[in-house]
């Protein structure tokens, strides 16, 4: 199979941020690395990883694309469904476009219906989702799944061992484990981060195509988020800080509500808290508490 390299004809027509994700892309393509597409989050994904494959989610979170879809779909149709076709047929999304295979599954009839259309133009593998849970349910997926295993190495002409799915499944479970790690940072009270700022990690982590560095970096921003709770408890009980847990993980100063600005770093003593106030006079605190985990 031919993988797709070459740029589509309207990228210049694209904003800057699209341009980017169209060279990131391109960099892996000129690389020989085959993209497979998904827009299901029961998508095997360890298995085209198995391959050498870099996988990426496709489901659309804009309507830019909606009314190029009505041409082919009806208006009332699901939008979700209507954005993601219009984005495939408009070659407005990099991640689409540089697919050598999109995956889909039969969850609902738009969707299904959406893949047929999309064959038209795509290499299209389409799996049989369950829906329900039980020994057959369970067969049937696992049929499923040695199906598409099947299908990936006579489409890319390779062989995916188990030794090299069993690496991709404890690469995932890894990510996996660091990002459930990260949300228990929000037990905290008050929260340091808000839903926004948490969703933001999720779903970019799902854009990063080096999935063996994603823990790490997801370990770190949590103990910096463990590091920045450390502080900002030591500062309110002693009435130093009052601040809202809104933008405690923005960079730069945290502003509290006396007017005393702070931030917090770990050294190799411990804990340092450096506070300003409005005549920015700077007064700098080791606290003596150890890092904890955020529970």
């Amino acid at each position: 199979m031919e993988l797709i390299k070459a740029l589509p004809e309207i990228f210049e027509d694209f904003a800057e941020q699209r341009k980017k994700s169209f060279l990131t892309m391109k960099e892996l393509k000129d690389r020989d690395v085959p993209v497979v597409g998904a827009y299901c989050t029961y998508f095997p994904q360890e298995i085209a990883m198995a391959m050498g494959a870099v996988t990426v989610g496709l489901c659309s979170t804009s309507d830019e694309t909606i009314p190029v879809a009505e041409k082919d779909l009806p208006r009332n149709l699901c939008p979700m469904v209507k954005a993601s076709y219009g984005f495939a047929v408009s070659d407005k999304c990099p991640f689409f476009y540089f697919s050598d295979v999109v995956v889909g599954e039969t969850t609902c009839d738009g969707k299904k219906k959406m893949y047929e259309l999309m064959g038209e133009f795509k290499n299209v593998y389409v799996m049989e989702l369950p829906n329900s849970q039980s020994e057959t349910a369970l067969k049937l997926w696992k049929e499923e799944i040695l199906k598409f295993k099947s299908y990936l190495e006579q489409t890319f002409k390779v062989e995916i061992t188990e030794e090299n799915v069993r690496k991709a499944v404890h690469m995932m479970n890894e990510n996996r484990i660091a990002l459930k790690n990260l949300y228990e940072v929000m037990k905290n009270d008050p929260a340091p981060m808000n839903g926004q700022e948490l969703f933001n990690v999720l779903y970019g982590s799902q854009f990063r195509f080096d999935k063996e560095k994603v823990p790490e970096e997801i370990h770190a921003l949590r103990e910096n988020v463990a590091v920045h709770v450390a502080c900002r408890l030591w500062l309110r009980r002693r009435g130093l800080c009052r601040d809202s847990a809104a933008g405690m993980m923005r960079r730069g100063w945290r502003k509290g509500l006396l007017g005393m600005a702070y931030t917090c770093k770990q050294s190799s003593s411990g804990l340092m808290a450096y506070c300003e106030n409005s005549l920015h006079e700077r007064v700098c605190w080791s606290l003596p508490v150890k890092l904890p985990s955020p529970v």
